[in-house]
């Protein structure tokens, strides 16, 4: 099993799925130091965490793209990152104010197409249950 270290970003309200984009602008100067490793380092690759709780890392984390990496003339920085994959966190170590995960690829099991299929299928139908009772919609869900 390969393991590999990444600067993490830990953020407490928002969640990174991979193959998604999210946008944030970030205001914290510990966050800032991870993102300047991250480009400077690790070709802008770092893993997205959401705490559980604080100083409390979840087991499971994203690998991100930065792609976009903007300084805002307040001081903030405009970020946008790019979901690659969920991956397993062995462990992490805070050195100073960045923190840096030891990493290791998910073995998702093999399905089957005609179970990938009907698990669609269902997926489909409880999402359009849950469309059915939803009064009105914004332009994200």
């Amino acid at each position: 099993m390969l393991k590999t270290n990444l600067p993490v970003l830990n953020i407490s309200d928002r969640v990174l799925f991979p193959f998604s984009e999210l946008k944030l602008e970030i205001t914290d100067e510990k966050i800032k130091k991870s993102l300047d490793i991250s480009e400077k380092y690790y070709n802008g690759y770092l893993l997205f965490v959401l705490s559980v709780a604080k100083d409390n890392l979840s087991k499971i984390g994203v690998v991100a793209k930065i792609i976009t990496n903007l300084q805002m003339p307040n001081g903030n920085n405009k970020l946008t990152l790019k979901g690659v994959e969920r991956v397993n966190i062995v462990n992490c170590n805070l050195t100073g104010d960045v923190c840096d995960a030891t990493i290791s690829k998910i073995d998702f099991p093999k399905i089957n197409p005609v179970e990938s299929i009907a698990m669609a299928n269902k997926l489909k139908e409880i999402f359009e249950k849950y469309l059915e009772n939803k009064k009105s919609l914004g332009n994200s869900i």
